[in-house]
């Protein structure tokens, strides 16, 4: 199935694609319906064929069949995300997954594809640091975890949450050299008219004296 998607060739999306759906028959012609891996390709091929309202339905299933704190959970997670934003139901899709990215932090897993979706989320709201801090660990985590195909979503993303980062910082240092100018401007000013301030004292004291 990954491959399939992530070819940029008909033919060898079309190749893997039917050597994916021959796998799928294989387990669920062999495999268990309680077992992880029936359900998530279960549900994967739900969300292929974009029948949304069953593969939520699985997923609820899934959901309730497995411990709380379990990695797997961060899995049911990532789908339920996929499921929801692919419907455009965002306002759901996202608190899913954050819970999946905080459960597989939580787990130390090393493929961090929840962390890598929600810094692509948090680039889009704008919020530069958080997006950078967030690719940055997933990437760590991910040379631990050595997979080309994560590699490949890595890299580019990588690439550009570090160049927006590095275009905020040298605004914000623009910024910052701006505002130290026109501290010392300012200071200045106030240092000459202080100045000013006291000759014209100076000077009416000087009056003040000559008078008498």
């Amino acid at each position: 199935m990954f491959a399939a998607s992530y070819s940029n060739l008909a033919d060898t999306k079309r190749l893997y694609s039917e050597k994916a759906h021959s796998h799928c028959d294989a387990l669920f012609a062999y495999g268990t319906p309680n077992d992880d891996d029936y359900r998530m390709t279960e549900e994967k091929m739900a969300i292929g064929a974009g029948d949304f309202a069953r593969a939520l339905r699985l997923n609820d299933a899934w959901l309730k069949a497995i411990p709380a704190s379990s990695h797997q959970v961060a899995i049911v997670y990532f789908y339920r995300y996929q499921i929801y934003h692919q419907t455009h139901r965002e306002t759901e899709a996202i608190p899913c997954l954050i819970k999946s990215a905080i459960i597989d932090v939580r787990n130390g897993v090393m493929d961090q594809a929840s962390l890598l979706f929600l810094s692509r989320y948090l680039q889009k709201k704008g919020e530069k640091e958080r997006s950078f801090r967030y690719v940055h660990f997933a990437w760590q985590c991910n040379k631990h975890f050595n997979t080309r195909r994560r590699t490949w979503t890595f890299s580019p993303l990588l690439s550009m949450i570090d160049n927006n980062y590095q275009q905020q910082i040298r605004r914000s240092n623009t910024y910052l050299s701006m505002a130290l100018c026109a501290m010392g401007v300012l200071f200045l000013l106030l240092l000459l008219l202080f100045f000013y301030l006291y000759r014209q004292k100076k000077r009416l004291h000087q009056l003040n004296a000559s008078r008498r």
